[in-house]
Protein backbone atom coordinates (compact mmCIF):
# COMPACT_ATOMS: atom_id res chain seq x y z
CA UNK A 1 0.00 0.00 0.00
CA UNK A 2 1.45 3.11 -0.52
CA UNK A 3 1.33 6.41 0.94
CA UNK A 4 -1.16 8.08 -1.00
CA UNK A 5 -3.64 5.29 -1.08
CA UNK A 6 -3.06 5.19 3.24
CA UNK A 7 -3.49 8.99 3.41
CA UNK A 8 -7.15 8.33 1.09
CA UNK A 9 -8.13 5.55 3.66
CA UNK A 10 -7.34 8.01 6.74
CA UNK A 11 -9.21 11.04 4.96
CA UNK A 12 -12.14 8.81 4.40
CA UNK A 13 -12.44 7.24 7.88
CA UNK A 14 -12.34 10.65 9.35
CA UNK A 15 -14.97 12.02 6.94
CA UNK A 16 -17.22 8.93 8.13
CA UNK A 17 -16.07 9.91 11.99
CA UNK A 18 -17.20 13.68 10.92
CA UNK A 19 -20.47 12.51 9.40
CA UNK A 20 -21.40 10.28 12.78
CA UNK A 21 -20.54 12.74 14.87
CA UNK A 22 -23.00 15.33 12.92
CA UNK A 23 -25.61 12.80 12.64
CA UNK A 24 -25.59 12.51 16.86
CA UNK A 25 -25.38 16.35 17.55
CA UNK A 26 -27.63 17.64 14.87
CA UNK A 27 -30.34 14.70 14.79
CA UNK A 28 -30.32 12.36 17.14
CA UNK A 29 -29.82 14.08 20.44
CA UNK A 30 -32.47 16.80 19.92
CA UNK A 31 -34.70 14.29 18.47
CA UNK A 32 -34.42 11.30 20.99
CA UNK A 33 -33.22 12.72 24.64
CA UNK A 34 -35.82 12.91 26.88
CA UNK A 35 -35.81 16.17 28.70
CA UNK A 36 -34.88 16.88 32.26
CA UNK A 37 -38.70 17.21 34.08
CA UNK A 38 -39.32 20.27 36.22
CA UNK A 39 -38.59 23.60 36.22
CA UNK A 40 -34.35 24.61 36.37
CA UNK A 41 -32.32 23.46 38.97
CA UNK A 42 -31.01 27.36 40.04
CA UNK A 43 -35.33 28.55 39.68
CA UNK A 44 -36.45 25.97 42.01
CA UNK A 45 -33.72 26.42 44.95
CA UNK A 46 -33.15 30.39 44.30
CA UNK A 47 -34.63 31.15 47.87
CA UNK A 48 -33.19 28.40 49.88
CA UNK A 49 -29.88 29.31 48.62
CA UNK A 50 -30.56 32.96 49.86
CA UNK A 51 -31.17 31.53 53.33
CA UNK A 52 -27.91 29.66 53.60
CA UNK A 53 -24.99 31.22 54.94
CA UNK A 54 -22.04 31.59 52.17
CA UNK A 55 -20.18 28.50 52.60
CA UNK A 56 -20.00 25.67 55.45
CA UNK A 57 -21.57 22.48 55.98
CA UNK A 58 -25.36 21.79 56.39
CA UNK A 59 -27.51 18.69 57.21
CA UNK A 60 -29.68 17.38 54.44
CA UNK A 61 -32.38 14.56 55.56
CA UNK A 62 -35.18 13.51 53.22
CA UNK A 63 -38.14 11.16 53.48
CA UNK A 64 -36.82 8.63 50.96
CA UNK A 65 -33.78 6.42 51.63
CA UNK A 66 -31.01 7.45 49.14
CA UNK A 67 -29.15 4.13 48.34
CA UNK A 68 -25.58 5.08 49.17
CA UNK A 69 -23.86 2.18 46.40
CA UNK A 70 -23.73 3.05 42.29
CA UNK A 71 -26.02 1.31 40.58
CA UNK A 72 -28.18 2.01 37.25
CA UNK A 73 -31.85 2.33 39.16
CA UNK A 74 -33.03 6.15 38.92
CA UNK A 75 -33.71 7.16 41.70
CA UNK A 76 -35.97 10.22 42.58
CA UNK A 77 -34.37 11.27 46.11
CA UNK A 78 -30.84 10.55 44.89
CA UNK A 79 -31.71 12.95 41.81
CA UNK A 80 -32.78 15.87 43.77
CA UNK A 81 -30.45 15.62 46.75
CA UNK A 82 -27.78 16.16 43.80
CA UNK A 83 -29.71 18.88 42.43
CA UNK A 84 -29.84 20.74 45.30
CA UNK A 85 -25.83 20.13 46.12
CA UNK A 86 -24.89 21.99 43.03
CA UNK A 87 -27.44 24.59 43.28
CA UNK A 88 -26.18 25.62 46.77
CA UNK A 89 -22.27 25.14 45.89
CA UNK A 90 -20.31 25.90 47.77
CA UNK A 91 -22.41 24.71 50.91
CA UNK A 92 -21.39 20.94 51.09
CA UNK A 93 -25.00 18.95 51.98
CA UNK A 94 -24.35 16.36 54.39
CA UNK A 95 -26.61 13.51 54.12
CA UNK A 96 -28.78 12.61 56.67
CA UNK A 97 -27.22 14.77 59.11
CA UNK A 98 -29.90 15.93 61.80
CA UNK A 99 -27.78 17.28 64.25
CA UNK A 100 -25.92 19.97 62.02
CA UNK A 101 -27.16 23.64 63.56
CA UNK A 102 -29.09 23.95 60.15
CA UNK A 103 -30.87 21.46 58.27
CA UNK A 104 -32.49 21.39 54.96
CA UNK A 105 -35.65 18.74 55.15
CA UNK A 106 -36.35 18.15 51.58
CA UNK A 107 -39.34 15.53 50.85
CA UNK A 108 -40.88 14.11 47.92
CA UNK A 109 -44.32 14.32 49.00
CA UNK A 110 -45.28 17.55 50.76
CA UNK A 111 -47.33 16.07 52.77
CA UNK A 112 -44.52 14.21 54.42
CA UNK A 113 -42.30 16.87 55.60
CA UNK A 114 -43.97 17.82 59.42
CA UNK A 115 -43.09 13.59 59.64
CA UNK A 116 -39.90 13.98 58.78
CA UNK A 117 -39.44 16.88 60.95
CA UNK A 118 -41.02 15.48 63.84
CA UNK A 119 -38.73 12.26 63.03
CA UNK A 120 -35.65 13.47 63.11
CA UNK A 121 -36.28 16.04 66.10
CA UNK A 122 -36.42 18.92 63.90
CA UNK A 123 -38.18 22.82 64.27
CA UNK A 124 -38.41 24.26 61.04
CA UNK A 125 -37.20 27.49 61.10
CA UNK A 126 -38.29 28.46 57.55
CA UNK A 127 -40.62 26.89 55.00
CA UNK A 128 -38.81 27.24 51.66
CA UNK A 129 -41.20 25.91 49.09
CA UNK A 130 -44.17 23.17 49.54
CA UNK A 131 -41.69 20.33 49.89
CA UNK A 132 -38.53 22.02 51.59
CA UNK A 133 -37.88 23.37 54.71
CA UNK A 134 -35.21 24.88 56.73
CA UNK A 135 -34.47 23.54 60.00
CA UNK A 136 -32.71 23.36 63.17
CA UNK A 137 -32.60 20.94 66.09
CA UNK A 138 -34.90 21.21 69.17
Amino acid sequence: MNQARLAAAIAALAAVGFCREAYFHFWSEPHYERPIPGPPIDDEFRALRAALPPSGEVGYVTDQPILKSPGFEFQAAKQHFLQMQYAVAPVILRYDDDRAPLVIANVLDEARLPDVLRTHGLVSKAQIGPRTALAGPR
